[in-house]
């Protein structure tokens, strides 16, 4: 295979996974917290030390919109609030917007994972029935008692404050922390947010996926991605037609 033809099945095959990031941007614009990626250009050497362009992904994690809704079972943090969640490998991971749940154990969920208090435990609703979250963080279940009103308390969640760099996108809002992250993490350096700086709410944070320049970007790369593939046939019959010439000749 000659150096063009590779060429050009390399923008081909980065046109097709430029098609992939597009096509799944655009499925999940409705999928609330959802960070849509964009594709960049890089030139890298290869094993050949040929230097070659290759897609390099990056995430936008600016935040979506936020959208005010009835009975939400939403919970959405402001700003660089991060709420503490426990992955499903046990580890800490950090999330700023989700669905809430309970699962069979009574745990409180966002996004499907277990919500954790300031003591990095999950918190259980006894009564198996959705507790109230305060602005505040704070968890409190609703109960009536001699025909009374009362509460209980079930627990603060642990919401800390980071920067977006110090955290690295894994997928579905869960978030990581980066090096920078841990030191501030480990030195405690955070701070949890008192009730005087309500920071939690039950709005709706939308995708931030922007459907017009998907859209343009999803077509622009179908139609280089047929053109790649136009040019591929027409290098192989110009091959063919030179190989039957040289064969005659000889």
């Amino acid at each position: 295979m000659n150096k063009t033809l590779k060429t050009i099945l390399q923008s081909a095959n980065n046109n097709l996974q430029k098609q992939k990031i597009f096509s799944n941007n655009i499925a999940n614009i409705s999928t609330p917290g959802f960070k849509e990626q964009y594709v960049y250009q890089v030139q890298k050497k290869n094993h050949n030390k040929d230097i070659q362009n290759v897609n390099q992904v990056f995430v936008n994690l600016k935040r979506g919109n936020f959208k005010k809704i009835d009975n939400s079972k939403y919970l959405t943090t402001k700003k660089n609030n991060w709420i503490a969640v426990l992955d499903t490998d046990l580890d800490i991971a950090f999330m700023q917007t989700g669905k809430l749940e309970l699962n069979k154990k009574g745990e409180l969920l966002l996004n499907k994972l277990p919500i954790l208090n300031v003591n990095d435990e999950t918190i259980i609703s006894p009564t198996h029935k959705m507790p109230k979250i305060l602005s505040d963080g704070k968890v409190v279940l609703n109960f009536k008692k001699n025909n009374k009103l009362s509460q209980k308390f079930l627990g603060q969640i642990k919401v800390l404050k980071f920067l977006p760099e110090d955290l690295l996108y894994i997928n579905h809002g869960k978030y990581f922390l980066k090096d920078t992250g841990m030191i501030k993490y480990t030195q405690n350096q955070l701070r949890r947010f008192g009730i005087d700086t309500p920071e939690i709410t039950d709005e709706l944070e939308e995708s931030n996926v922007n459907i017009t320049e998907n859209l343009i970007n999803m077509m622009a790369s179908v139609r280089n991605f047929e053109s790649n593939m136009k040019t591929i046939s027409t290098e192989q019959e110009n091959e063919e037609k030179s190989n039957t010439l040289l064969n005659g000749v000889l």
